[in-house]
């Protein structure tokens, strides 16, 4: 579908889709611009990097980013009134409900740098600080500004994980190999480093906090970004014991097409046991009241 389409990127300007990938745990998009090919992460660089030319290809991914289905023509819907249209009541009660479901617990799976120049612009511009040392960093003073969904609260707890995939071919393994390619040292001895902490904590939940306020700086309307807003995450505490995604994922599905995984009741009340069985000094705010 998306094969040989037109795209333009904020950066890098207009350039044609090669293939999708599929990863260990995610998709990326490899894109080839004028000078090179790229690879972003498939659909997340279209909230915000990339954009297609085709307005009917720009809908379909920001359906996909929203976790929509295809639309269907009306003889076809499932729900429909006697004239063949859906019923706009049944479609706020489903909207209704979707909302009443969300408990406000989730999962940032975040990644690390997956692209040489993603390793270069770490390293000259952010102070060599990946999202993993940053985090680490900010845990020491409580407190950290990430990414969550727009229709998150204060008081709604998240939840930390380095993505399983961040050390795969297309990612941390991919960019420093493509630093020894380039036969940059400093950057490939850097990747090295770096790709050792992943290593380690790639698959794992990390760190908990919750949500204190929103970012002044949060843009809720920037064209590619209308899902995500910066909030003001307090009560960070890192996990003594990370916990893996081999030990929850029977339950627990993490989203492969966006950084955000929203739990259901039953299984953060599941996690939560696991959580605090291997962190017993651990402390769970949860809107209103605190577990220990």
């Amino acid at each position: 579908m998306y094969k040989n389409a037109a795209v333009r990127h904020n950066k890098f300007g207009k350039g044609t889709v090669i293939k999708i990938v599929e990863g260990s745990n995610c998709r990326f998009i490899i894109v080839k611009f004028k000078s090179k090919e790229v690879q972003f992460m498939f659909p997340d660089a279209f909230e915000k990097h990339l954009c297609f030319e085709d307005e009917k290809l720009q809908s379909a991914v920001m359906r996909e980013l929203r976790g929509e289905a295809e639309p269907q023509m009306p003889a076809r819907q499932i729900v429909s009134t006697g004239s063949g249209r859906t019923s706009a009541r049944t479609s706020a009660r489903s909207s209704k409900k979707s909302a009443a479901s969300r408990i406000g617990v989730y999962i940032l799976n975040f990644q690390g740098p997956s692209t040489y120049d993603d390793l270069v612009w770490v390293y000259n511009e952010c102070d060599k600080k990946t999202n993993l040392e940053e985090l680490f960093e900010d845990v020491e003073t409580g407190t950290t500004c990430w990414s969550v969904p727009t229709y998150a609260e204060i008081g709604d707890t998240i939840l930390f994980m380095l993505a399983s995939s961040s050390i795969d071919t297309y990612h941390m393994n991919g960019a420093v190999n493509a630093a020894a390619e380039l036969s940059d040292w400093k950057i490939y001895e850097f990747g090295k480093a770096e790709r050792e902490k992943y290593r380690k904590y790639a698959g794992k939940i990390l760190c908990i906090g919750s949500i204190t306020g929103f970012s002044e700086e949060d843009d809720p309307d920037e064209e590619f970004n209308q899902r995500l807003i910066y909030a003001d995450i307090g009560n960070l505490q890192m996990l003594d014991n990370p916990i893996s995604i081999k030990d929850f994922r029977d339950y627990i599905n993490i989203n492969r097409f966006w950084s955000v995984t929203s739990l259901k009741q039953e299984q953060w009340d599941k996690l939560k046991a696991l959580l605090m069985s291997q962190n017993p000094d651990i402390k769970i705010r949860e809107k209103g009241r605190q577990s220990q």
